[in-house]
């Protein structure tokens, strides 16, 4: 991260050098740029940057990026890792589903807990809208009826 396209490139410069005399090499069709534009449209600079040059090689622009699991966008909302946290909450409850059908609701309910509810990061959410979240919270829900089958069965869950 840089305040400035030209300290981000002389940064890049920096790493370039430091990793030839070491002999590491760059993958520069996964190695991306992403431009934050201040939240103030007033204090913005410019819109339109010069390629940033990396071992040689013009490094693409994104709007979105998934690092370490967490969607990061440039616009610095969350929604879309809220997005991708509820598609993988509807996967993890399908899969629950097809292999542990016929299991106990004792059984289900500490299943659901351990291998479901894993949102490790939805501490770093702080700029998101409501229905969003209101969506993930539904989807919740509706994951917890799936799978224990509250249509035939009547359980009463202390979560």
């Amino acid at each position: 991260m840089a305040p400035s396209w030209r300290g981000l490139q002389k940064l890049l410069g920096i790493l370039e050098e430091a990793s030839t005399a070491i002999g590491m090499t760059f993958n520069t069709k996964k190695t991306v740029c992403m431009i934050f534009n201040p939240c103030d449209k007033r204090k913005m600079v410019c819109s339109d940057f010069p390629q940033f040059v990396l071992a040689k090689c013009n490094l693409t622009f994104v709007s979105q990026f998934k690092y370490l699991g967490h969607i990061i966008e440039h616009s610095f909302s969350d929604d879309a890792d809220i997005s991708r946290e509820l598609k993988s909450l509807f996967t993890r409850t399908n899969l629950l589903i097809r292999r542990f059908a016929r299991c106990t609701s004792d059984v289900k309910v500490k299943l659901f807990r351990s291998f479901v509810l894993c949102f490790y990061d939805i501490a770093l959410w702080n700029n998101f809208r409501q229905a969003s979240l209101k969506k993930l919270a539904s989807g919740y829900v509706k994951s917890l009826k799936l799978f224990l089958d509250f249509s035939n069965t009547a359980v009463s869950l202390r979560c």
